[in-house]
Protein backbone atom coordinates (compact mmCIF):
# COMPACT_ATOMS: atom_id res chain seq x y z
CA UNK A 1 0.00 0.00 0.00
CA UNK A 2 1.33 3.41 -1.01
CA UNK A 3 0.13 6.45 0.94
CA UNK A 4 1.11 9.91 -0.18
CA UNK A 5 -0.33 13.40 -0.05
CA UNK A 6 -1.55 15.34 -3.04
CA UNK A 7 -1.91 19.08 -3.32
CA UNK A 8 0.56 21.91 -3.45
CA UNK A 9 2.51 23.54 -0.65
CA UNK A 10 2.90 26.63 -2.85
CA UNK A 11 -0.76 27.67 -2.89
CA UNK A 12 -2.26 29.30 0.17
CA UNK A 13 -5.67 27.55 -0.02
CA UNK A 14 -4.38 24.15 -1.11
CA UNK A 15 -5.46 21.19 1.01
CA UNK A 16 -3.01 18.33 1.19
CA UNK A 17 -5.04 15.17 1.53
CA UNK A 18 -3.54 11.72 2.03
CA UNK A 19 -4.34 9.26 -0.75
CA UNK A 20 -3.71 5.58 -1.22
CA UNK A 21 -2.85 4.02 -4.57
CA UNK A 22 -4.33 0.57 -5.08
CA UNK A 23 -3.66 -1.75 -8.01
CA UNK A 24 -6.51 -4.11 -8.84
CA UNK A 25 -6.31 -7.09 -11.19
CA UNK A 26 -9.54 -7.01 -13.22
CA UNK A 27 -9.23 -10.66 -14.23
CA UNK A 28 -9.29 -9.65 -17.91
CA UNK A 29 -6.57 -9.79 -20.54
CA UNK A 30 -5.68 -7.07 -23.05
CA UNK A 31 -4.85 -7.59 -26.77
CA UNK A 32 -1.37 -8.84 -25.88
CA UNK A 33 -2.70 -11.36 -23.34
CA UNK A 34 -1.40 -9.24 -20.47
CA UNK A 35 -3.55 -8.87 -17.33
CA UNK A 36 -5.50 -5.61 -17.18
CA UNK A 37 -4.54 -3.79 -13.99
CA UNK A 38 -6.69 -0.94 -12.71
CA UNK A 39 -4.85 1.71 -10.70
CA UNK A 40 -7.03 3.69 -8.28
CA UNK A 41 -6.08 6.66 -6.13
CA UNK A 42 -8.43 7.00 -3.18
CA UNK A 43 -8.72 8.98 0.01
CA UNK A 44 -10.26 5.88 1.65
CA UNK A 45 -7.29 4.64 3.68
CA UNK A 46 -8.98 1.94 5.80
CA UNK A 47 -11.06 -0.06 3.30
CA UNK A 48 -9.66 -3.39 2.07
CA UNK A 49 -8.61 -3.35 -1.58
CA UNK A 50 -11.18 -6.05 -2.46
CA UNK A 51 -14.00 -3.94 -1.03
CA UNK A 52 -12.61 -0.86 -2.74
CA UNK A 53 -12.67 -2.69 -6.09
CA UNK A 54 -16.26 -3.79 -5.49
CA UNK A 55 -17.31 -0.24 -4.56
CA UNK A 56 -15.63 1.11 -7.70
CA UNK A 57 -17.44 -1.47 -9.86
CA UNK A 58 -20.82 -0.55 -8.38
CA UNK A 59 -20.04 3.17 -8.60
CA UNK A 60 -20.10 2.99 -12.39
CA UNK A 61 -23.42 1.15 -12.34
CA UNK A 62 -24.83 3.96 -10.21
CA UNK A 63 -23.31 6.59 -12.51
CA UNK A 64 -24.98 4.95 -15.52
CA UNK A 65 -28.32 4.89 -13.70
CA UNK A 66 -28.16 8.61 -12.92
CA UNK A 67 -27.06 9.41 -16.47
CA UNK A 68 -30.12 7.52 -17.72
CA UNK A 69 -32.27 9.24 -15.10
CA UNK A 70 -31.05 12.70 -16.11
CA UNK A 71 -30.75 12.32 -19.88
CA UNK A 72 -33.52 9.93 -20.88
CA UNK A 73 -36.12 10.76 -18.23
CA UNK A 74 -35.38 14.48 -18.33
CA UNK A 75 -34.80 14.81 -14.58
CA UNK A 76 -31.90 17.24 -14.88
CA UNK A 77 -32.97 19.26 -11.85
CA UNK A 78 -34.54 18.24 -8.61
CA UNK A 79 -38.03 19.62 -8.09
CA UNK A 80 -37.60 19.39 -4.31
CA UNK A 81 -34.63 19.07 -2.02
CA UNK A 82 -36.27 17.22 0.85
CA UNK A 83 -35.91 13.45 1.10
CA UNK A 84 -39.63 12.94 0.41
CA UNK A 85 -39.58 15.29 -2.58
CA UNK A 86 -36.63 13.54 -4.20
CA UNK A 87 -38.20 10.14 -3.50
CA UNK A 88 -41.48 11.17 -5.14
CA UNK A 89 -39.66 12.57 -8.19
CA UNK A 90 -37.64 9.36 -8.59
CA UNK A 91 -40.68 7.11 -8.25
CA UNK A 92 -42.68 9.23 -10.71
CA UNK A 93 -39.86 9.09 -13.27
CA UNK A 94 -39.40 5.34 -12.86
CA UNK A 95 -43.14 4.69 -13.16
CA UNK A 96 -43.29 6.89 -16.28
CA UNK A 97 -40.36 4.98 -17.75
CA UNK A 98 -42.02 1.62 -17.09
CA UNK A 99 -45.30 2.83 -18.59
CA UNK A 100 -43.49 4.08 -21.71
CA UNK A 101 -41.69 0.73 -21.96
CA UNK A 102 -44.98 -1.17 -21.75
CA UNK A 103 -46.61 1.11 -24.33
CA UNK A 104 -43.73 1.21 -26.81
CA UNK A 105 -42.42 -2.29 -26.22
CA UNK A 106 -38.82 -1.25 -25.55
CA UNK A 107 -36.89 0.94 -23.17
CA UNK A 108 -37.54 4.65 -23.65
CA UNK A 109 -35.15 6.76 -25.67
CA UNK A 110 -34.56 10.46 -25.41
CA UNK A 111 -36.55 11.01 -28.61
CA UNK A 112 -39.53 9.06 -27.28
CA UNK A 113 -39.44 11.08 -24.07
CA UNK A 114 -39.27 14.32 -26.09
CA UNK A 115 -42.17 13.24 -28.32
CA UNK A 116 -44.34 12.46 -25.29
CA UNK A 117 -43.42 15.84 -23.76
CA UNK A 118 -44.38 17.54 -27.05
CA UNK A 119 -47.66 15.66 -27.00
CA UNK A 120 -48.49 16.72 -23.42
CA UNK A 121 -47.52 20.33 -24.23
CA UNK A 122 -49.83 20.11 -27.28
CA UNK A 123 -46.94 20.71 -29.69
CA UNK A 124 -47.56 17.30 -31.28
CA UNK A 125 -50.90 15.71 -32.03
CA UNK A 126 -52.15 12.13 -31.62
CA UNK A 127 -51.12 11.13 -35.13
CA UNK A 128 -47.52 12.32 -34.69
CA UNK A 129 -47.13 10.51 -31.37
CA UNK A 130 -48.64 7.29 -32.70
CA UNK A 131 -46.48 7.49 -35.85
CA UNK A 132 -43.37 7.80 -33.65
CA UNK A 133 -44.40 4.80 -31.53
CA UNK A 134 -45.31 2.70 -34.57
CA UNK A 135 -41.92 3.53 -36.09
CA UNK A 136 -40.24 2.28 -32.89
CA UNK A 137 -42.34 -0.87 -32.84
CA UNK A 138 -41.58 -1.49 -36.53
CA UNK A 139 -37.84 -1.11 -35.84
CA UNK A 140 -38.11 -3.68 -33.05
CA UNK A 141 -39.80 -6.31 -35.21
Amino acid sequence: MIVDKIGSDHKKNSIRQPVRVVKIDTGKLDDKDQPVILVLATSELQLDSELLALAYKHRWTIELFFRWFKCILGCRHLLAHSENGVTIQMYAALIASLMISLWVGRKPTKRTYEMICHYFNEWADDDELLAHIQKLQHHEA
